[in-house]
């Protein structure tokens, strides 16, 4: 379900990634079109596809660990309470609440409606997850609530499996029919010597029978390279008889591991080949590996080879941000221009204004603007998304966001869900945020957002060192070594597959290690710092 009710902490995250390419008619913007824009200024403000499309794909099969600062944690975010005015009358109410477990893991996370005629909350959704020690997902049940009961009800489950080394080896899926879990389909993955998984097989339940199927349905295989990027992965289903093939992705990367090229394609199962369907390519700055550009191409079925079919160019500043991007499309064999976005930054290097533009004949024509003030302490205090206004070319302001702030805590000291704590942009404690619109010549109240929090409860974190141990290479050859912020030397010890210490020893700051004489595949490495805080994590010798 999404997160509607911490939209506000979403759109103040760093790295804006520009509104999504569309056609433009050259007429005045209507409210559907500024709707489309709105959300994607807001929804896309937390991350950066740029960002992501610089990291090579490799499938997200090992402990997920939560992130955070736990010696500073001191307050956590319990609850955000959205209510809509009109007129200055208070309309109706929703409400989203957290709960975190004694190591900060985000266990839960439940949404309310106001019930004006009783007084009271009212079920929604809710999601209610299990960690072990390690911050290893093990279950997330789904909950939907019972209106004659008033309570929760179980819905559906999803339960993670790890082997010793941390990799998911199952996935099992449950459905509630109203007094017990019974299941409904499972994910088997089989791993390689680095921990990857080669092939996933997709088994349901037999209710008949009261087991698991025999025969796989659904599988997914995975190739990589040398260096662990993911190059191929091709799904197929059972026929009764057979494999069949479905469809498959394809990836080439750089030697730093940036994808080249993304290319997929569907089986025609009528003359027994892989068909194009398409493809993306990207190139990149040699110096700074920030993508200059990606090309987006359809298979042409007639000519038999990849057609152009849109571009986007991307512009940086010396610091790195994202300045401009420009969207084109093919046309009669050459790229003709389609729609601009234009970033302004601080010195900060926070994003000030975003300003997008539709090409008219010739020219850039301005379409939207987003404009953001910030505080001394970098805290966003305002927002205000405008129209230009054609004909009269003016900027009309059409909405507002202002934002409230407890200066006396800093952000950085606040437990909040993990998928809000890589880039908040702001410093300090956020207390509301309030909503307007651009009516009858003047602003109108129409919506705020109200931020509750309670001290910490985390009390588990002093032997977790998450973020602060490096290890690389990985994969390593001859030896690797550990970057880590203690000044003294730390412990390190390796485990094979079956357990067996295979290295105990002290390494200091940036120490090379030796890994000679070791035979290739998965290791387990566990360092140990002060007071006893320890990091786990895989290390793959490939000599």
């Amino acid at each position: 379900m999404k997160n509607i009710f911490l939209y506000f902490l979403l759109l103040f995250a760093l790295g804006a990634h520009a509104v999504s390419a569309q056609s433009h008619i050259p007429t005045t913007p209507n409210n559907d079109k500024r709707q489309q824009w709105t959300t994607s200024v807001l929804s896309q403000w937390f991350k950066s596809s740029r960002e992501e499309n610089r990291k090579p794909s490799v499938p997200n099969t090992f402990r997920q660990h939560s992130a955070f600062k736990a010696n500073t944690i001191s307050e956590q975010l319990d609850s955000v309470v959205f209510a809509a005015w009109s007129s200055g009358q208070q309309l109706f109410q929703n409400k989203e609440e957290f709960s975190f477990d004694s190591y900060g893991n985000l266990t839960s996370e439940a949404y309310y409606s106001w019930d004006s005629f009783n007084n009271e909350w009212l079920g929604d959704y809710k999601e209610s997850k299990v960690f072990d020690w390690n911050g290893s997902l093990l279950s997330n049940t789904i909950y939907q609530w019972n209106d004659v009961a008033e309570a929760w009800e179980n819905d559906y489950k999803t339960e993670w499996t790890y082997n010793a080394f941390g990799s998911i080896i199952r996935t099992t899926e449950f459905l509630w029919n109203g007094s017990a879990w019974i299941p409904n389909s499972k994910d088997e993955f089989v791993l390689n010597a680095a921990g990857l998984p080669t092939e996933a097989l997709t088994f349901f339940w037999d209710d008949n029978a009261g087991a698991w199927g025999s025969q796989a349905v659904f599988k997914t295989e995975f190739t990589y390279n040398i260096n662990n990027y993911e190059l191929s992965r091709t799904n197929a289903f059972w026929n009764g008889l057979q494999w069949q093939n479905i469809d498959k992705t394809e990836k080439t990367y750089t030697s730093s591991g940036l994808v080249i090229s993304e290319s997929n394609y569907y089986w025609d199962s009528g003359n027994s080949v892989w068909m194009g369907s398409f493809r993306t390519q990207f190139s990149y700055d040699v110096i700074s590996l920030l993508m200059l550009n990606e090309i987006r191409f359809q298979w042409d079925v007639g000519l038999s080879v990849w057609s152009e079919s849109d571009k986007i160019e991307y512009a940086y500043d010396a610091f790195g941000n994202n300045t401009e991007e420009v969207y084109y499309y093919w046309d009669s064999g050459q790229w003709e221009p389609m729609d601009k976005n234009e970033q302004v930054f601080n010195t900060s290097n926070l994003m000030t204004q975003q300003t997008s533009y539709w090409w008219n004949n010739g020219s850039w024509e301005p379409d939207f603007r987003a404009s953001y003030v910030f505080d001394a302490s970098d805290n966003i205090q305002e927002l205000i998304l405008s129209a230009w206004t054609f004909g009269v070319n003016l900027w009309q302001d059409f909405e507002k966001y202002e934002l409230a702030y407890d200066f006396s805590v800093n952000a950085e000291d606040i437990l909040y869900p993990p998928f809000l704590m890589e880039d908040i942009s702001f410093t300090n404690k956020l207390l509301d945020v309030r909503k307007f619109d651009f009516m009858n010549s003047q602003w109108e109240f129409i919506e705020q957002y109200d931020y509750y929090y309670s001290p910490a409860t985390i009390t588990s974190t002093e032997n977790k060192v998450e973020a602060v141990i490096k290890v690389f290479p990985n994969p390593a050859a001859d030896n690797f070594m550990i970057v880590h912020e203690f000044q003294e030397a730390v412990a390190l010890e390796l485990f094979d597959l079956a357990g067996k210490k295979v290295m105990s020893t002290d390494v200091q700051n940036h120490q090379p290690v030796s890994i000679q004489g070791l035979t290739n595949g998965l290791y387990l490495l566990k360092i140990t710092g002060k007071n006893n805080q320890t990091h786990t994590q895989r290390l793959v010798v490939q000599q």
